[in-house]
């Protein structure tokens, strides 16, 4: 859906994917088809400005996982430094 040139064309797909998954005997798939319709208008909103919440959840997911492999932890500060230093680019870091 998003690699449709316009709005219209991904309303079109979009419709098209949901009324395929709707018509499915799959719970799952049915599940799936209502979802999409609930969330129609916000992934068609994706084409008014090109832009997407990709970066926030990517980060929201690298918190998420530095604080399972920091279990036991106690230090605030410690999990804190931690956490900033998961944000780094990797060429900061050298390799021997």
């Amino acid at each position: 859906v998003y690699r449709a040139k316009e709005k219209n064309e991904a309303a079109k797909l979009l419709d098209l994917i949901i009324m395929n998954l709707k018509a499915s005997d799959d719970a799952e798939l049915y599940r799936w088809g209502n979802t999409l319709k609930r969330w129609r208008q916000p992934i068609l909103n994706y084409f008014d400005n090109k832009t997407t919440n990709a970066y926030t959840e990517g980060c929201n997911t690298k918190v998420k996982m530095l604080k399972r492999i920091s279990f036991g932890l106690r230090n605030v500060e410690v999990y804190t430094k931690k956490i900033m230093l998961g944000f780094l680019p990797p060429e900061c870091f050298h390799t021997i």
